[in-house]
């Protein structure tokens, strides 16, 4: 999976993640240092002038048949998701920044469905809905999990879950559409 997400050893002895832009140049680095900072908070730093971009682009190439793209929150959580089976990209700077959007909106496009597997939290139900909302609700689907993220159900041994939580989440309803799957019921009592 490390290899598949082309993640690495940086040259502080922590965890590397690269980005890559639009054209499939290195846009931006991510790096994790092992231990937590003084204030108890993860140490995460990104390389000079990032260019906000999906993490694991190259890992769910359109160009493969892939129609349905399933986007993290995490690193951890999308190479979770890899374990499971699923593949899957990662949003580069948590919840609230939408950036990610304007950068890759060309890679974007290529999807009919955009899985959104944020984290089961105050900020990954916000941010799942801000994405959402600028992605095409009529595209996205917003998954919960049981538990906070695809990396806790993978720890958990859980893995199987992730696609079964994916296959049975139902969209939001539209106001102006209505989904076909609810008028089965109705449509077989009328014939």
């Amino acid at each position: 999976t490390l290899r598949k997400y082309g993640v690495a050893s940086d040259v502080r002895d922590g965890v590397l993640f690269p980005y890559y832009d639009a054209f499939g140049n290195l846009g931006m680095t991510k790096h994790w240092g092992h231990k937590l900072k003084a204030d108890g908070k993860k140490d995460t730093w990104v390389s000079a002038e990032p260019v906000i971009s999906i993490f694991g682009k190259d890992v769910c190439d359109p160009e493969t048949g892939l129609q349905r793209l399933v986007i993290c929150e995490g690193e951890w959580d999308a190479m979770a998701c890899w374990q499971a089976g699923i593949p899957a990209v990662s949003i580069p700077m948590g919840a609230s920044n939408m950036n990610w959007i304007t950068e890759d909106y060309q890679y974007l496009s290529h999807f009919d469905e955009i899985v959104l597997l944020f984290d089961n939290d105050e900020p990954g139900k916000k941010g799942a809905k801000e994405a959402s909302a600028r992605l095409g609700t009529e595209r996205c689907l917003t998954v919960r999990l049981p538990l906070k993220d695809a990396n806790d159900m993978l720890r958990a041994g859980r893995g199987a879950e992730i696609l079964k939580c994916i296959e049975s989440t139902t969209r939001e309803p539209m106001a102006e559409i209505a989904d076909p799957e609810s008028m089965k019921e109705t449509v077989r009592s009328y014939m």
